[in-house]
């Protein structure tokens, strides 16, 4: 009898080379299912990488805006000293140039009456020392 060929072998009763066959496609079923867990497990940690990246983001982008905010209430605040400093000034500017005016009025007024008393005194006199002549 010559070299038995491979498919006269057999394993648990099954042809060899069908045995073979068998695992192999167990292997690969095998292969195809760790790979499939490995890259679910991939993805699950990209899913979460990305959670955190987005959280992160989230978290800057609300100091961020915190800080513009407070930054804009800071330059609100200037703005409204810089007002009212500002209206006071001009405040003041027309309280001096008014009792400005009314000084030189005041004065002009004085003036005027400084220069009519001698005459209403001249007048005064000479009413009362005219009508004791009567």
């Amino acid at each position: 009898m010559g070299h038995p060929g491979r498919s006269a072998w057999t394993f648990a009763g099954v042809p060899l080379e069908r045995a073979m066959a068998e695992h192999r496609e167990r292997r690969e079923h095998v292969d195809v299912f760790k790979l499939l867990r490995e890259k679910e497990q991939e993805l699950e940690q990209l899913l979460a990488q990305t959670r955190e990246e987005a959280q992160r983001i989230v978290e800057e982008a609300r100091r961020q805006a915190e800080s513009l905010l407070a930054q804009t209430r800071e330059e609100l605040q200037r703005l409204e000293r810089e007002y009212a400093e500002r209206a006071q000034r001009e405040s003041q500017a027309i309280t001096e140039e008014i009792l400005s005016k009314a000084r030189a009025e005041a004065e002009a007024i004085e003036a005027r009456a400084k220069e009519r008393f001698a005459e209403a005194v001249a007048m005064v006199v000479e009413r009362i020392l005219g009508g004791l002549r009567r």
